[in-house]
């Protein structure tokens, strides 16, 4: 019994700790989520991911929050700039 114990808390506490570890890590934000709202607010007729929306960001990357034009910079200097979703219609 007392084995059992120990092994549930054992569990639970890895469980916290890498909850933990990657709430702190400082994974920063990719594209897509440091710019999500920005498409929306700035390119709404484009849906997120899409050809449209990435033309739109370029367009308009004065009106981007910073964290969107710091997530797209990182990505530019990584080379890994996302890709359309979807191909622009013919």
């Amino acid at each position: 019994m007392r084995y059992g114990y120990l092994l549930s808390l054992t569990a639970v506490t890895v469980a916290l700790s890498s909850a933990a570890l990657a709430q702190t890590s400082g994974a920063l934000p990719t594209p897509h989520e440091a710019c999500h709202g920005d498409v929306e607010r700035i390119c709404p007729t484009y849906p997120a991911g899409t050809e449209g929306a990435m033309k739109c960001i370029k367009e308009n990357y004065d009106k981007m929050s910073d964290g969107c034009k710091d997530a797209l910079t990182r990505a530019k200097t990584a080379g890994t700039m996302p890709q359309p979703a979807t191909p622009a219609p013919k």
